[in-house]
């Protein structure tokens, strides 16, 4: 696995689930979605596309704004 530069753009709660938005600091990430290794919180669904992974999680993530994100992609 290979670690990924990557920051919190924003969390938000909308009705019981949480919206993270997070900035993957890679300008050629061709991977999809399915590469991509969550560290301890896994989120309950997601997407990727341009640098952009929006995350959707049924519990506070305990994330902040402008923190780093642990995330790795499979090679």
């Amino acid at each position: 696995m290979t670690p990924i530069l990557a920051k919190v753009g924003a969390v938000r709660k909308q009705g019981d689930r949480y919206l993270v938005i997070i900035r993957i600091n890679l300008r050629r990430y061709r991977g999809s979605f399915n590469t991509l290794v969550f560290g301890e919180t896994k989120p309950f669904i997601g997407s990727y596309h341009n640098g952009r992974l929006d995350l959707v999680y049924d519990t506070d993530p305990g994330l902040k704004t402008g923190g780093t994100f642990p995330l790795w992609r499979v090679e």
